[in-house]
């Protein structure tokens, strides 16, 4: 007997293989992923999210075998080229599902052979906010919500960081902010808690001493007990991204600053902190980055140790945005 098997069991496989949609095999694929933990919560809401909005309109319905290296170029040319990111996401999700294919014996060949498709995009050049600049978007926020602002720029936290900030997360005593968790939203629209992507982003981030009556202020407003939520909508559950983007570009049009999303709140923190002589290493621990390559994006010039830097970066860049 052939490692085929026999006539029937081929016929069998044949027709598994020519019924096997892309759609199919996609949720079989992110189940797998699910049942066995293989991606952070982050990472499934995320992927899942490409998956079916990004693969499954144009390429879901076709079986898997047939889909060729042209209707993959067809596919890719035919994104969104204002989300280049997520694009490269997408078509590396796709590779991967092949690939997965592939080890399983059910294709023999992986359509994605597009060169350069799957590198990520270059980081966006952008010029870092001046700290007047972030004090004035930070007074055009809702009131109570300045503070989303501060942290953004100061702390360099990511929006799904601060969202689910709590009290018991702010340590006055040791002057830090504990980063265990994030909230994003689900596929369904709901808000789901879970650790940050990688273990570099469980970190505790150094509050600078002119931040401190801010967020001080802002405890007075947050919910009550230890799990009391720093930010929150009227039902009482953490504020939606959407809605903290939407905001801070309003409360930017009203500071008469443009081009500039909320996420670049970090760079431009993590743009001084290297220019006051923050190491790689250091801008990795504050930031939460997993490699070195992405801080290096921050740092201009070696400097002396962390406790130094963030002394010289609270005096003569943060007290200038209070």
């Amino acid at each position: 007997m052939s490692e085929w098997g026999s006539p029937a069991e081929r016929h069998q496989k044949d027709t598994t293989r020519r019924n096997l949609t892309l759609a199919i095999y996609a949720a079989r694929y992110i189940e797998n992923k699910e049942r066995t933990k293989a991606w952070r919560a982050s990472t499934y809401v995320d992927s899942v999210r490409i998956i079916r909005r990004r693969i499954m309109p144009v390429l879901g319905k076709w079986p898997m075998a047939s889909i060729t290296r042209e209707h993959v170029a067809n596919w890719w040319h035919g994104l969104d080229t204002s989300t280049e990111r997520t694009n490269h996401k997408a078509y590396q999700l796709l590779h991967n599902m092949f690939e997965e294919a592939i080890y399983e014996g059910l294709l023999e060949k992986n359509p994605c052979q597009l060169k350069g498709a799957s590198k990520p995009s270059n980081h966006r050049d952008i010029k870092p906010l001046t700290p007047e600049q972030v004090a004035v978007i930070a007074d055009a926020m809702p009131v109570g919500w300045g503070l989303i602002v501060k942290l953004g720029a100061w702390c360099a936290l990511r929006s799904g960081e601060i969202l689910e900030l709590r009290r018991k997360d702010i340590d006055f005593d040791e002057c830090i902010i504990r980063i265990t968790r994030q909230v994003f939203a689900a596929p369904d629209g709901s808000r789901v808690v879970g650790a940050p992507k990688t273990n570099a982003g469980v970190r505790s981030v150094h509050i600078p001493e002119t931040l401190k009556d801010s967020i001080k202020a802002g405890l007075r407003t947050a919910q009550l007990g230890a799990d009391g939520l720093l930010f929150y909508q009227l039902n009482g559950k953490q504020l939606a991204r959407q809605t903290l983007s939407r905001v801070f570009q309003q409360a930017c049009a009203k500071a008469g600053v443009s081009g500039y999303h909320f996420h670049d709140l970090r760079h431009t923190g993590l743009t001084y902190l290297a220019a006051m002589g923050a190491t790689v290493k250091e801008l990795q621990a504050v930031a939460g980055h997993t490699t070195s390559s992405v801080a290096m994006r921050y740092q201009h010039v070696a400097g002396e140790h962390l406790a130094g830097v963030l002394a010289k970066f609270d005096t003569e860049i943060v007290a200038r945005a209070q």
